[in-house]
């Protein structure tokens, strides 16, 4: 990475920190990558200092380098576990933006993930080990 490039401003959504370069860039990266900016207040996160390496929040005591948003590494101080465990995405077929995220359940399992799931028939399995020996055999068929 060419050293020279620094941040100008940095600006947030309610997913996603966008940050523009020196050189013209603009990054755009989820704030799920940054767990104590996508918990943080939106005042918070304006209170935002720049440097030649990167950028900074003292309240949210947050640093993120330029050289790792160009990389695409996000927070290196947790595991990934971890983070996933504090952020959950519904999928609620009745929701006219099945993407977006629900931050009233921010921080809680999803209950689907602990319920017993149901048991899958002998004809499903069946079906299951037919579609891929038929997928085998076109395969095979392909590379010969």
């Amino acid at each position: 990475m060419n050293s020279s490039v620094k941040a100008s401003s940095v600006r947030f959504d309610e997913d996603s920190m966008w940050v523009e370069l020196s050189d013209g860039r603009t990054l755009g990266v989820p704030l799920a990558w940054f767990p104590r900016l996508l918990h943080g207040t939106p005042a918070q996160r304006e209170q935002v200092t720049t440097s030649s390496r990167g950028l900074h929040w003292e309240e949210l005591d947050e640093d993120v380098s330029i050289a790792g948003l160009l990389a695409g590494r996000g927070d290196q101080t947790r595991a990934l576990g971890d983070v996933a465990s504090e952020r959950t995405v519904t999928m609620d077929q009745s929701d006219p933006d099945p993407g977006r995220v629900d931050r009233t359940r921010m921080g809680r399992r999803n209950p689907a993930d602990t319920e017993p799931r149901p048991p899958i028939s002998a004809e499903d399995i069946e079906a299951t080990r037919t579609e891929l020996a038929e997928l085998r055999r076109r395969m095979t068929r392909r590379t010969a």
